[in-house]
């Protein structure tokens, strides 16, 4: 695409001093409207400055330079962490920049990601849109004893401290089938997947107290929606020591954390597929995955990483296995 030359913006600021509209000066200059009027705003409004435009676009332009050369070292690490990792992009760059590692800007990791068809096919990508999820409960006070959202303690809604959880339950294609279980902390991003031989409340609390067992992390409080699953929650709480809360009927965005996991967890248990035949061992592997990734909000630490406090070099790691 052409850049506009300084000669131009030269042309530009005297058509404007005369009052040529946007439209008008496009068809001077030879350019898109829309390209003009981004020019323009390069100023304040109502005056336009070419020396002052183009000292803009020259910052702009030094501040986006791609920081490296792509090497074939660097493309190595895009390829072993895109495909064994599951890593997106974004991850892929921010924690070559935590370690100190010298990697091309996301942009550049997409660009030579989709130079190579056989990568493109790894990028998580989101199929369709978000369907509203029906409430297993018209008004969300069937279940006995409930305590609402609006009650938890601060540190669990601020996201202050380890061990308030985030729960839900992810189906397959049958109502009367296995269901896989999710807790992620609301802190951390720690995610446990259990599987419940069924949707009912003993069989996922079954999965739950397993799941309790060998987290790494204690349960403080938990968080889940309103769906008769749930109805253990004094159970749950007996058996783990946790509190649970409930959120509103209707309000998916007050467990926001958990939505976003089943995302991810979807990846590899796509919707319309049966959970019947999932092994344990396959839950626990991506457990491990998801555990085991990168994450934007805890500055490209990794959940385990940050629950132990301590980072390891992901990047210096996996280059020997390269």
């Amino acid at each position: 695409m052409a850049q506009i030359t300084l000669t131009q913006r030269y042309e530009i600021e005297a058509l404007v001093k005369i009052g040529f509209n946007k439209t008008a000066i496009a068809d001077k200059v030879g350019f898109h409207v829309s390209t003009i009027g981004r020019e323009i705003k390069r100023c304040r409004k109502g005056y336009y400055d070419a020396d002052t435009a183009h000292s803009k676009y020259l910052a702009n332009r030094k501040n986006n330079r791609e920081p490296y050369k792509r090497t074939p070292e660097m493309e190595q690490v895009i390829r072993k962490f895109l495909i064994d990792n599951d890593f997106s992009p974004e991850q892929i760059a921010g924690r070559c920049k935590e370690e100190g590692t010298p990697m091309i800007s996301v942009e550049g990791i997409y660009q030579f990601i989709y130079s190579v068809p056989e990568l493109a096919n790894h990028l998580r990508i989101s199929k369709g849109k978000r369907k509203k999820r029906k409430s297993n409960s018209k008004n969300g006070s069937k279940i006995p004893d409930r305590k609402p959202i609006h009650i938890r303690p601060t540190e669990a809604d601020n996201r202050s401290e380890i061990g308030h959880i985030e729960l839900d339950v992810v189906v397959g294609t049958k109502e009367k089938s296995n269901v896989l279980v999710t807790a992620v902390c609301r802190r951390s991003r720690y995610t446990l997947i259990g599987i419940a031989l069924s949707k009912s409340d003993k069989d996922v609390l079954k999965a739950l107290e397993d799941m309790a067992s060998r987290s790494l992390i204690p349960w403080k409080t938990v968080t889940c929606d309103n769906g008769k699953e749930f109805a253990c929650h004094k159970e749950l709480e007996a058996s783990v020591g946790c509190v649970a809360y409930f959120a509103d009927p209707y309000a998916s965005w007050q467990r926001g954390t958990n939505e976003n996991t089943n995302g991810l967890i979807r990846q590899y248990f796509p919707k319309g597929k049966s959970m019947d035949n999932i092994k344990m061992n396959s839950v626990l592997q991506v457990e491990e995955t998801l555990n085991n990734r990168p994450r934007k909000k805890l500055n490209f630490w990794t959940p385990i990483e940050y629950i132990h406090g301590e980072r390891k070099n992901l990047i210096t790691i996996n280059k020997t296995c390269i």
